[in-house]
Protein backbone atom coordinates (compact mmCIF):
# COMPACT_ATOMS: atom_id res chain seq x y z
CA UNK A 1 0.00 0.00 0.00
CA UNK A 2 1.44 3.15 -1.04
CA UNK A 3 1.17 6.05 2.10
CA UNK A 4 3.13 8.75 0.11
CA UNK A 5 1.10 12.26 0.51
CA UNK A 6 0.28 14.19 -2.38
CA UNK A 7 1.73 17.60 -1.93
CA UNK A 8 -1.04 20.21 -0.76
CA UNK A 9 -2.62 22.16 -4.12
CA UNK A 10 -0.86 25.70 -4.03
CA UNK A 11 -3.67 28.45 -2.37
CA UNK A 12 -1.94 32.12 -3.79
CA UNK A 13 0.51 32.79 -6.15
CA UNK A 14 3.69 32.56 -3.36
CA UNK A 15 2.66 29.35 -2.92
CA UNK A 16 3.11 28.20 -6.58
CA UNK A 17 6.41 30.29 -7.14
CA UNK A 18 7.40 28.38 -3.82
CA UNK A 19 6.44 24.91 -4.93
CA UNK A 20 8.05 25.80 -8.69
CA UNK A 21 11.28 26.63 -7.02
CA UNK A 22 11.59 23.63 -4.40
CA UNK A 23 10.74 21.02 -7.28
CA UNK A 24 12.26 22.43 -10.43
CA UNK A 25 14.92 19.91 -10.72
CA UNK A 26 12.34 17.39 -10.69
CA UNK A 27 10.54 18.94 -13.79
CA UNK A 28 11.00 17.46 -17.96
CA UNK A 29 12.84 20.00 -19.65
CA UNK A 30 9.29 21.17 -21.07
CA UNK A 31 7.70 21.49 -17.70
CA UNK A 32 10.75 24.12 -16.91
CA UNK A 33 9.58 25.81 -20.10
CA UNK A 34 6.31 26.35 -18.77
CA UNK A 35 7.62 27.06 -14.92
CA UNK A 36 9.94 29.69 -16.57
CA UNK A 37 7.02 31.71 -18.36
CA UNK A 38 4.94 31.60 -16.07
CA UNK A 39 6.72 32.77 -13.23
CA UNK A 40 7.89 35.56 -15.48
CA UNK A 41 4.74 36.58 -17.36
CA UNK A 42 1.86 36.12 -14.17
CA UNK A 43 -0.59 38.63 -16.41
CA UNK A 44 -0.02 37.01 -19.46
CA UNK A 45 -1.33 33.79 -18.11
CA UNK A 46 -4.11 35.74 -16.17
CA UNK A 47 -5.35 37.05 -19.29
CA UNK A 48 -4.93 34.92 -22.17
CA UNK A 49 -6.48 31.44 -23.54
CA UNK A 50 -4.60 28.10 -23.11
CA UNK A 51 -3.76 27.85 -26.75
CA UNK A 52 -2.39 31.75 -27.31
CA UNK A 53 0.28 30.95 -23.87
CA UNK A 54 0.92 27.64 -25.23
CA UNK A 55 2.62 29.04 -28.39
CA UNK A 56 4.35 31.86 -26.72
CA UNK A 57 6.13 29.16 -24.91
CA UNK A 58 6.10 27.27 -28.08
CA UNK A 59 4.84 23.88 -26.34
CA UNK A 60 1.70 21.82 -26.72
CA UNK A 61 -1.57 22.86 -24.97
CA UNK A 62 -0.94 19.49 -23.41
CA UNK A 63 2.03 20.27 -21.43
CA UNK A 64 0.55 23.13 -19.82
CA UNK A 65 -2.23 20.57 -18.89
CA UNK A 66 0.67 18.32 -17.54
CA UNK A 67 2.14 21.33 -15.73
CA UNK A 68 -1.05 22.43 -13.64
CA UNK A 69 -1.47 18.40 -12.74
CA UNK A 70 1.99 18.28 -11.61
CA UNK A 71 1.46 20.92 -8.78
CA UNK A 72 -2.21 19.05 -8.14
CA UNK A 73 -4.66 21.48 -9.93
CA UNK A 74 -7.14 19.34 -12.15
CA UNK A 75 -6.85 21.26 -15.18
CA UNK A 76 -5.00 24.48 -16.81
CA UNK A 77 -8.66 26.61 -16.26
CA UNK A 78 -8.22 25.76 -12.39
CA UNK A 79 -4.18 27.23 -12.00
CA UNK A 80 -5.08 29.91 -14.37
CA UNK A 81 -7.74 30.79 -11.94
CA UNK A 82 -5.29 31.42 -9.44
CA UNK A 83 -3.73 33.85 -11.81
CA UNK A 84 -6.66 36.10 -12.34
CA UNK A 85 -7.14 36.30 -8.65
CA UNK A 86 -4.28 37.54 -8.11
CA UNK A 87 -4.81 39.65 -10.71
CA UNK A 88 -7.78 41.23 -9.32
CA UNK A 89 -6.20 42.26 -6.24
CA UNK A 90 -3.32 44.06 -7.84
CA UNK A 91 -3.09 47.78 -7.19
CA UNK A 92 -0.55 49.74 -8.85
CA UNK A 93 0.77 52.61 -6.16
CA UNK A 94 2.00 52.39 -2.91
CA UNK A 95 -1.55 54.32 -1.50
CA UNK A 96 -3.35 52.07 -3.14
CA UNK A 97 -1.76 49.05 -1.70
CA UNK A 98 -1.69 50.35 2.12
CA UNK A 99 -5.66 51.06 1.69
CA UNK A 100 -6.14 47.61 -0.05
CA UNK A 101 -4.21 45.72 3.08
CA UNK A 102 -6.26 47.52 5.37
CA UNK A 103 -9.23 46.19 3.73
CA UNK A 104 -8.10 42.85 3.33
CA UNK A 105 -6.59 41.78 6.93
CA UNK A 106 -7.17 45.17 8.83
CA UNK A 107 -3.98 45.69 9.05
CA UNK A 108 -2.70 48.58 11.71
CA UNK A 109 -1.57 51.71 10.05
CA UNK A 110 -0.78 53.91 12.31
CA UNK A 111 1.69 55.69 14.45
CA UNK A 112 4.37 53.78 16.32
CA UNK A 113 2.77 50.17 15.48
CA UNK A 114 4.22 50.63 12.37
CA UNK A 115 7.82 50.24 13.49
CA UNK A 116 7.10 46.97 15.12
CA UNK A 117 5.01 45.62 12.41
CA UNK A 118 7.72 46.54 9.52
CA UNK A 119 11.03 45.64 11.88
CA UNK A 120 9.78 41.98 12.99
CA UNK A 121 9.72 40.51 9.54
CA UNK A 122 12.46 42.38 8.30
CA UNK A 123 14.67 41.54 11.35
CA UNK A 124 13.66 37.27 10.57
CA UNK A 125 14.37 37.77 7.15
CA UNK A 126 17.79 39.42 8.05
CA UNK A 127 18.47 36.56 10.48
CA UNK A 128 17.47 33.97 8.01
CA UNK A 129 20.00 35.16 5.17
CA UNK A 130 23.03 33.10 6.55
CA UNK A 131 20.84 29.90 6.38
CA UNK A 132 19.55 30.92 2.65
CA UNK A 133 23.04 31.63 1.89
CA UNK A 134 25.88 28.55 1.93
CA UNK A 135 29.01 29.83 3.10
CA UNK A 136 30.37 27.94 -0.43
CA UNK A 137 28.29 30.50 -2.00
CA UNK A 138 29.01 33.79 -0.09
CA UNK A 139 32.85 32.30 -1.07
CA UNK A 140 32.49 31.87 -4.65
CA UNK A 141 30.48 35.34 -4.70
CA UNK A 142 33.63 37.14 -2.75
CA UNK A 143 35.91 34.98 -5.09
CA UNK A 144 34.39 36.36 -8.20
CA UNK A 145 34.43 40.10 -6.58
CA UNK A 146 38.28 39.75 -5.65
CA UNK A 147 39.18 39.00 -8.73
CA UNK A 148 37.77 41.77 -10.63
CA UNK A 149 39.69 44.54 -12.69
CA UNK A 150 36.78 46.54 -12.47
CA UNK A 151 33.38 45.84 -11.11
CA UNK A 152 30.53 46.78 -13.17
CA UNK A 153 27.44 47.51 -10.99
CA UNK A 154 23.78 47.57 -12.28
CA UNK A 155 20.57 47.45 -10.89
CA UNK A 156 17.22 49.23 -12.35
CA UNK A 157 14.28 50.68 -10.37
CA UNK A 158 13.93 49.09 -7.09
CA UNK A 159 17.05 47.49 -7.49
CA UNK A 160 18.79 50.68 -7.68
CA UNK A 161 19.17 51.73 -4.41
CA UNK A 162 21.18 48.86 -3.42
CA UNK A 163 23.12 48.62 -6.75
CA UNK A 164 23.51 52.57 -5.51
CA UNK A 165 24.80 51.45 -2.70
CA UNK A 166 27.21 48.50 -3.44
CA UNK A 167 28.70 51.18 -5.71
CA UNK A 168 28.91 54.00 -3.31
CA UNK A 169 30.49 51.13 -0.41
CA UNK A 170 32.56 49.30 -2.97
CA UNK A 171 34.23 53.04 -3.87
CA UNK A 172 35.04 54.06 -0.01
CA UNK A 173 37.16 50.46 0.10
CA UNK A 174 39.35 51.77 -2.65
CA UNK A 175 38.19 49.24 -5.40
CA UNK A 176 37.49 49.93 -9.10
CA UNK A 177 33.58 50.10 -9.50
CA UNK A 178 31.63 51.90 -12.62
CA UNK A 179 27.80 52.15 -11.83
CA UNK A 180 25.42 51.82 -14.72
CA UNK A 181 22.99 54.16 -14.31
CA UNK A 182 21.74 54.17 -17.63
CA UNK A 183 21.56 58.05 -17.62
CA UNK A 184 20.14 58.69 -21.07
CA UNK A 185 19.79 55.23 -22.03
CA UNK A 186 23.62 55.18 -22.17
CA UNK A 187 23.90 51.56 -20.57
CA UNK A 188 25.20 49.64 -23.75
CA UNK A 189 27.86 52.33 -23.95
CA UNK A 190 29.34 52.37 -20.17
CA UNK A 191 29.70 48.67 -21.27
CA UNK A 192 32.02 49.32 -24.02
CA UNK A 193 35.02 48.78 -21.82
CA UNK A 194 33.64 45.65 -20.42
CA UNK A 195 36.29 42.77 -20.48
CA UNK A 196 36.60 39.20 -18.87
CA UNK A 197 38.80 40.01 -16.25
CA UNK A 198 36.08 42.11 -15.08
CA UNK A 199 32.80 41.53 -13.32
CA UNK A 200 29.31 42.26 -13.64
CA UNK A 201 27.35 42.90 -10.46
CA UNK A 202 23.72 42.94 -10.78
CA UNK A 203 20.90 43.56 -8.26
CA UNK A 204 17.43 42.14 -9.96
CA UNK A 205 14.18 41.53 -8.52
CA UNK A 206 10.51 40.08 -10.19
CA UNK A 207 9.76 41.19 -12.84
CA UNK A 208 13.39 41.56 -13.98
CA UNK A 209 14.00 44.99 -15.60
CA UNK A 210 15.07 44.72 -19.21
CA UNK A 211 18.05 46.71 -18.83
CA UNK A 212 19.23 44.92 -15.96
CA UNK A 213 18.67 41.63 -18.64
CA UNK A 214 20.61 43.36 -21.38
CA UNK A 215 23.37 43.85 -19.00
CA UNK A 216 23.78 40.74 -18.60
CA UNK A 217 23.83 38.97 -22.10
CA UNK A 218 26.05 41.66 -22.56
CA UNK A 219 28.64 40.49 -19.84
CA UNK A 220 28.19 36.74 -21.12
CA UNK A 221 28.88 38.00 -25.03
CA UNK A 222 32.12 39.64 -23.58
CA UNK A 223 33.59 36.22 -21.83
CA UNK A 224 33.03 38.73 -18.62
CA UNK A 225 31.45 36.55 -15.36
CA UNK A 226 28.36 37.99 -13.96
CA UNK A 227 27.18 37.83 -9.91
CA UNK A 228 23.56 38.43 -9.39
CA UNK A 229 21.40 39.43 -6.47
CA UNK A 230 18.16 38.57 -7.00
CA UNK A 231 14.84 37.22 -5.20
CA UNK A 232 14.19 34.27 -7.75
CA UNK A 233 15.67 31.78 -8.72
CA UNK A 234 14.10 31.23 -12.31
CA UNK A 235 15.87 34.54 -13.93
CA UNK A 236 15.13 34.97 -17.02
CA UNK A 237 18.96 34.80 -17.66
CA UNK A 238 19.74 32.27 -15.54
CA UNK A 239 21.68 30.34 -18.10
CA UNK A 240 24.35 32.97 -18.53
CA UNK A 241 24.75 33.94 -15.19
CA UNK A 242 28.11 33.14 -13.92
CA UNK A 243 26.88 32.79 -10.23
CA UNK A 244 23.44 34.26 -8.27
CA UNK A 245 22.88 35.12 -4.27
CA UNK A 246 19.06 34.55 -3.66
CA UNK A 247 17.71 37.03 -1.57
CA UNK A 248 14.11 36.83 0.39
CA UNK A 249 12.85 39.87 1.57
CA UNK A 250 9.87 40.36 4.05
CA UNK A 251 6.84 42.14 2.55
CA UNK A 252 4.07 44.09 4.91
CA UNK A 253 0.69 45.70 3.17
CA UNK A 254 1.90 45.41 0.01
CA UNK A 255 5.39 46.68 0.12
CA UNK A 256 9.03 44.82 -0.20
CA UNK A 257 11.54 45.69 1.98
CA UNK A 258 15.22 46.36 0.65
CA UNK A 259 16.65 45.38 4.25
CA UNK A 260 17.92 42.06 3.86
CA UNK A 261 19.49 43.19 0.29
CA UNK A 262 20.92 46.13 1.90
CA UNK A 263 22.44 43.88 4.69
CA UNK A 264 24.65 41.51 1.94
CA UNK A 265 25.38 44.45 -0.01
CA UNK A 266 27.31 45.41 3.25
CA UNK A 267 28.23 42.24 4.38
CA UNK A 268 29.92 40.99 0.39
CA UNK A 269 31.89 44.90 0.73
CA UNK A 270 32.78 43.49 4.32
CA UNK A 271 34.16 40.23 2.85
CA UNK A 272 36.06 41.35 0.07
CA UNK A 273 37.78 44.29 2.34
CA UNK A 274 38.40 40.73 4.92
CA UNK A 275 39.90 38.60 2.07
CA UNK A 276 42.14 41.14 0.98
CA UNK A 277 43.71 41.91 4.12
CA UNK A 278 44.18 38.32 4.48
CA UNK A 279 45.83 37.79 1.17
CA UNK A 280 48.24 40.70 1.71
CA UNK A 281 48.92 39.28 5.10
CA UNK A 282 49.50 35.97 3.33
Amino acid sequence: MNTKLKPATPQTLEELKSDIINRYDSMSKRLRLVADFFVQNPNTVALENLVVIAREIDVSPSTLVRFANFFGFAGFSELQQLYRSQLKGQVSGYRERVRHASEMTGAIKEGHHLLDAFSGPQSLAIENLSIDISPADFDKALGLMSSARIIYVTGARRAFPVAYYLCYALMRADVDVILLDGVGAMHKNQLKRLTENDLLLAVSYHPHADETNECIQIAHERHCPSLVLTDHSIHPCKEVITHGLQVKEAEMMGMRSLSTSMHLAQCLVMGLLCRQEDQENG
